[in-house]
């Protein structure tokens, strides 16, 4: 075996040893000082808790949108960006999915860096400009209806409580 072979082997075995030595429960407290890089796995194969107990466990993310029409009548909140009726094709293909899945992500980051009282800069944003355009392309009753998106959290599995993270402003 030459040199690079063994230096090769070594360095896989000890990579393997120090793995395994991460999976020990009780070393875990200590594998921050000695892992500051973090580029050892910790592997879990069961959940850390049941679907059941772990209320805050389901967090989906939603866009919804609401009008406002030249009477200054508001109406309510409509989905805009909701999980479509999935086809048994969509479980090996879904090409329309992936965009909607980067919009969703893309307005959760945007609540997730505004949440509160946003600035005036966060209208000026990749992700705030991608909702709204998505919001935009949605179909209204009339030319002279402003529209207002915002961004929610529906929390926790069959009665779900809602969490509104982010609100824009008015736009025609």
């Amino acid at each position: 075996m030459s040199v690079v072979g063994s230096v090769a082997l070594v360095i896989v075995a000890l990579g393997l040893a120090m793995t395994a030595w991460v999976q020990v429960r009780p070393l875990r407290r200590h594998r921050m000082l000695l892992d500051t890089l973090a580029i050892l796995p910790e592997w879990r194969f069961y959940a850390q808790a049941s679907l059941g107990t772990a209320e805050d466990f389901a967090r989906d993310v939603h866009v919804l949108m609401r009008t406002r029409d030249a009477g200054d009548r508001v109406g309510g909140w409509t989905p805009v960006l909701w999980p479509p009726e999935r086809r048994l094709t969509d479980a090996v293909w879904n090409a329309r999915g992936r965009i909607d899945a980067m919009i969703l992500s893309l307005a959760e980051d945007m609540a997730q860096q505004h949440r509160g009282a946003p600035g005036a800069d966060v209208q000026q944003s990749i992700p705030y400009l991608v909702v709204l355009r998505r919001v935009m392309a949605e179909a209204t009753p009339g030319p002279d209806v402003a529209r207002q998106f915002a961004v929610a959290h529906a929390i926790g599995r069959g009665e779900r409580r809602w969490s509104v993270e982010f609100v824009s402003a008015w736009h025609r």
